[in-house]
């Protein structure tokens, strides 16, 4: 009998086990969001005025609720979601005009088919709720930007100076149609990213700047206080200063100088400021950042792959609502106080309001006639037909035209509710949920050049030394330059325990891309493990390669910068850091091995009480969870050596009376549920330390309180169901 009971016992407890899993189970189609009660942490930005324009693009808003979209506030309730923005601290929304984004049947293009009509009641919503408006005119049907600047249908075929004719009418017509629905406009811009593909078809530079002049001229025209806008981009290639520069030569009349800046593709925040600041000195224009976002999750909601899907694709942020309010934060503190002279005058995040249609439920073929019906995706079949480019690339085809690319970076979840990210609008100003400031330590020496002793570091040749010619902080930098082929390596010697490190420097110059080799690096034990290639292109053009690497023991190794490259190459080298960013925590799990390995075999579980062993077998299972889960600290590792030392000294041998059984079984009552919660704990501490994407996913979800109930009443009465059973054979053999 005591046999039954105790393979009863342990089958029921498997049972258990695999219902709490299946009960915890996260099923991808079952739409409940986790991100909106995502906590996050927001540093104050100071000396930041309430003037600062803390902007949103939201030129997708209206085909997104035509096509059934809804938004929520953050209690939950359905509001307009420019009432929810406003809330939040935005005070200013920027929208982009589209000439004729339709086909000739009236099939729209998608990408919110933003036309004139739609951009004017998105201003008229944006005035009711006390924000201005940006008006972003692409001068195009379509999409325009770095790689393609097509013409509108209607304006195709036409000379650059009949071009400057309708760009100026258009712009002023629209304008004045926006000031006759009372709209707010506080700023315009001419063009959208007007660099290598020019503006309206145009390149060359005097047909450029015929229409830069007449959209300019149309604005002034229109109401003098709207201050113009140019929008360039690609800071980390120098492009909004060389742009800058060409239409400021020609003497184009424009107040506000405005840039894109994706951390994902556009560099670093020194070289965003960088550029920015070149502008404001050289120019006296304000400058801003016309575009920026960043992914709350790599999941995708609508069947359509995301330009941000992968973690290797990341920089400097996690894909979660946290790391989507610091990016907004840190590119604000950029633009705010790292541009000097209070020439820093905004940020606009972009679509932050472009959600996917049917909650993110739908797959491709749910949500096409949405998409086609209503233009809620990037692009229709219809733009097939129009959207063209020089390479080719980037355009809408019969293969990729769909859904939002962006709905993971949206600051709403799938489904409307307005992210906890959305508030950084207003914590800028205030902090919020604050971490303290931990202070890095730089473990080289001399690491920005400014003390006159440079024997820390190994320069192997004569022609790179310490100068103050263009340094990035401070008055001295490490210079390079020869009138002969250039190779050389500077590098520094540092001791480092074992861990996860980081090695940052700064270097800009002019070389060759095609025929120099120019890397920073580490080298362990003679060789060169580490690489980070380096392009120069450009003065004050500075790069920063990082490399991370992780160091299985306490190790000397080299950090530092090798070049070659032809002659007459120059360039400049700053600010280096090396800091520690994990130390490796050694967990020793040999004690825990050696007695699982000496465990007691279970062929030999008749020899023992049900409740003594069925204790014994949890904790050996426990000890081999805790052995096997990489993220275990040593604190887990020691109490699971002593929980399976315990239990098999409390192991009893068989011959016992029943009283002392039933109080035994008791006692493993608890003993167990003590158990289970152990490995809970863990669960819940591996879940907080591990980058886990499935539970950041909007597109995923746990079972509701119901279904977790339903399970529970399913194994009690499982377990009531064995215990008649037994109690029934139990009479039976005593009659």
């Amino acid at each position: 009998m005591n046999k039954i009971i105790k393979n009863g016992t342990i089958f029921l407890m498997g049972v258990f086990i695999v219902l709490t899993c299946l009960a915890n189970y996260k099923h991808p189609t079952m739409m409940k969001d986790e991100d909106a009660n995502e906590e996050i942490s927001v540093q104050k930005v100071d000396n930041l005025s309430s003037d600062f324009i803390l902007g949103a693009d939201a030129s997708s808003v209206i085909s997104v609720e035509d096509s059934g979209g809804k938004y929520y506030n953050f209690d939950g309730v359905e509001q307009d979601v420019f009432e929810i923005m406003a809330d939040a601290g935005v005070n200013y929304i920027r929208v982009k005009v589209w000439n004729d984004p339709y086909d000739e049947n009236g099939n729209g293009y998608g990408g919110g088919n933003s036309d004139l009509a739609k951009a004017i009641e998105i201003g008229e919503r944006a005035t009711a709720n006390g924000m201005k408006l940006l008006v972003d005119f692409h001068y195009s049907d379509f999409w325009a930007d770095p790689g393609r600047q097509n013409a509108p249908k209607a304006w195709e075929g036409l000379s650059a100076d009949q071009k400057a004719v309708e760009i100026y009418n258009y712009t002023k017509e629209s304008l004045e149609a926006f000031q006759t629905a009372g709209v707010d406009v506080g700023m315009v811009q001419v063009g959208n990213e007007t660099t290598g593909q020019g503006i309206c078809g145009e390149t060359k530079l005097e047909n450029k700047v015929k229409l830069f002049h007449a959209g300019s001229k149309a604005i002034r025209d229109v109401n003098s206080d709207i201050k113009v806008v140019v929008h360039f981009t690609n800071p980390e290639k120098g492009n909004p200063y060389n742009y800058t520069k060409e239409l400021y030569d020609a003497g184009v009349d424009f107040d506000v100088v405005a840039t894109s800046y994706y951390p994902v593709w556009h560099g670093t925040l020194g070289q965003l400021s960088t550029q920015l600041n070149r502008i404001a000195d050289d120019f006296d224009k304000e400058v801003m950042v016309a575009e920026t976002a960043y992914p709350y999750t790599l999941a995708d909601g609508d069947d359509q792959a995301n330009l941000i899907k992968n973690t290797n694709q990341l920089k400097g942020y996690e894909a979660s609502v946290d790391g989507q309010a610091d990016m907004f934060r840190d590119v604000v503190n950029t633009v705010n106080n790292d541009v000097k002279n209070n020439k820093g005058i905004g940020v606009f995040y972009w679509e932050n309001t472009w959600i996917p249609v049917n909650e993110g439920k739908g797959k491709r073929a749910d949500n096409l006639a949405l998409w086609e019906t209503y233009g809620s995706g990037w692009a229709t079949k219809a733009a097939t037909s129009y959207d063209k480019s020089p390479t080719g690339s980037g355009i809408a085809t019969t293969s990729n035209y769909g859904g939002t690319e962006v709905d993971n970076q949206a600051m709403f979840d799938f489904a409307g509710h307005a992210l906890p990210s959305l508030n950084v609008y207003k914590y800028v100003f205030t902090g919020y949920n604050e971490e303290p400031e931990v202070d890095v330590i730089n473990l080289l020496q001399n690491p920005g050049f400014e003390d006159e002793d440079m024997t820390m570091y190994d320069i192997s040749q004569s022609y790179v030394s310490r100068k103050t010619d263009d340094p990035l902080t401070g008055d001295y930098s490490v210079h390079f330059y020869n009138e002969e082929p250039i190779e050389f390596e500077i590098s520094q010697e540092v001791s480092l325990p074992a861990g996860k490190h980081k090695f940052t420097l700064h270097i800009q110059g002019g070389a060759n891309t095609d025929t120099s080799d120019i890397y920073s690096f580490i080298e362990i034990d003679g060789e060169k493990n580490h690489k980070q290639r380096i392009e120069l292109d450009g003065w004050c053009n500075w790069q920063e390669p990082t490399i991370t690497f992780d160091l299985e023991s306490e190790a000397t190794v080299k950090v530092g910068l090798y070049v070659k490259a032809e002659a007459f190459s120059w360039g400049t080298s700053d600010d280096w850091q090396l800091v520690t960013k994990e130390k490796l925590s050694i967990v020793n799990k040999d004690n825990l091995q050696e007695l699982i390995d000496k465990a007691i075999p279970l062929e030999q579980a008749d020899l023992y009480t049900s409740s003594t062993w069925v204790n014994y077998v949890t904790a050996l299972d426990h000890a081999k969870f805790v052995l096997n889960d990489v993220q275990a600290t040593q604190e887990q590792v020691d109490e699971a050596i002593q929980l399976l030392t315990q239990k098999q000294a409390d192991l009893k041998k068989l011959q016992i009376d029943s009283s002392d059984e039933n109080k035994q079984n008791n006692q493993s009552d608890k003993e167990n549920n003590d158990l289970s919660n152990k490995n809970q704990n863990i669960n819940n501490q591996n879940d907080n330390t591990k980058n886990n994407e499935a539970s950041k996913n909007p597109s995923i979800a746990t079972f509701d309180a119901s279904n977790k109930a339903a399970w529970l009443l399913l194994v009690l009465a499982s377990l009531s169901i064995v215990g008649i059973t037994v109690r029934k054979r139990l009479n039976y053999r005593n009659i």
